[in-house]
């Protein structure tokens, strides 16, 4: 068993957490923190005492302790900053990988995996920033992709949880820990994307733009962002605005059916960015004054 002390001070909004021994005096373990950080009792706003074994949260996830009206609550979004660090370090070896593959397309002149490798560097390259812009889509929060530019692609408002104010902050993550639970968020992975989309047969009676129907046995997959592009009643094209993640398994992507005639249009694609998902599974622990 461990024991953890967690304490939260007027002048730092996160938390303190200190390993204690399991016959350890929290009080006592508290007010040496205290003198350790050079305060006084009067700065402990609150302070908590976990009782855990080695299969309930992991030290690493300990940070998504929060204080919300005088209780200790588990805030489930914070495990997506905690695994950034998961994320960071696979998003580095996949641009190792992808260097050695766009140096072979060069020299074959393969002008088409040219594209799709740059595709893939470019989503890298803005991975800490997809990330909460396609949370917030999911969610349906109205302001994620208010604004397009002229191209159609979105220009999010949530690009990024700094630019946002503490108090939507607080709302998006409200949002996020209502809808998802701990082991939902420990499956999600913004890798295992849909960055292009390829039309093999434009299909025919397209009088209006058709929707694409997204399927995938994962819990914790989401679709891409699309522009079909209509051209003579037929789908000429597919853009991918926004990528889809966590496409792991069997999925499918289906054109709705035109409106005059059978001749669907079929498209095709794959999944990029393949890693290893072996993220940690725990229970949170009831809490103890």
């Amino acid at each position: 068993m461990k024991k953890f002390l967690i304490a939260f001070f007027d002048c730092d909004p996160n938390s303190v957490i200190i390993p204690i021994g399991d016959n350890s005096d929290g009080d006592l373990s508290l007010l040496r923190q205290v003198k350790m950080l050079g305060l006084s009792p009067s700065n402990v706003v609150k302070s908590f005492t976990l009782t855990m074994n080695d299969y309930v949260v992991p030290e690493k996830y300990l940070s998504c302790f929060k204080l919300k009206e005088d209780k200790l609550v588990f805030d489930n979004s914070q495990i997506m900053y905690e695994n950034l660090d998961f994320w960071m370090a696979q998003r580095q070896e996949l641009f190792n990988d992808l260097d050695v593959e766009f140096i072979r397309a060069l020299e074959d002149g393969d002008e088409n995996k040219v594209s799709k490798i740059k595709a893939q560097k470019k989503f890298l390259r803005d991975l800490p920033n997809f990330i909460p812009l396609k949370l917030a889509e999911v969610m349906g929060i109205e302001d994620a992709y208010t604004y397009r530019d002229e191209d159609g692609k979105p220009v999010g408002v949530v690009d990024s949880y700094d630019a946002l104010s503490t108090s939507q902050q607080i709302y998006y993550k409200g949002l996020f820990n209502e809808r998802y639970s701990v082991s939902q968020v420990l499956k999600y992975t913004p890798f295992y994307n849909i960055l292009y989309v390829d039309v093999v047969n434009g299909g025919s009676g397209y009088k209006t733009t058709p929707t694409i129907e997204f399927n995938c046995d994962y819990e914790m997959a989401f679709p891409p962002l699309c522009k079909v592009i209509l051209e003579d009643e037929k789908v000429k094209k597919v853009e991918v605005l926004i990528a889809g993640c966590g496409t792991v398994g069997d999925y499918s992507m289906i054109v709705s059916k035109p409106d005059e005639g059978d001749n669907h249009a079929e498209i095709k694609t794959e999944v990029c960015n393949q890693v290893d998902i072996n993220y940690p599974s725990f229970e949170v622990p009831p809490q103890e004054s």
